[in-house]
């Protein structure tokens, strides 16, 4: 056995890591992206009502 194998946990090889590194990328990637969407969504309707308004002051002037 070399060193390298001692040193690691029992089933934790190299593929273990891999795969979980992966699943643990792909969790965060899927919460950022959910997060960006209701933040855009969040932006989306605040600038509506900033233009919405804006455009019945400009008018009414």
């Amino acid at each position: 056995m070399t060193q390298e194998r001692e040193i690691k946990q029992a089933g934790m090889d190299e593929n273990h890591t891999l795969i979980a590194n992966f699943k643990d990328r792909w969790q965060n990637l899927n919460e950022f992206e959910f997060k960006r969407k209701k933040t855009a969504n969040w932006f989306h309707r605040i600038s509506f009502q900033i233009n919405f308004y804006g455009v019945i002051k400009s008018k009414s002037n």
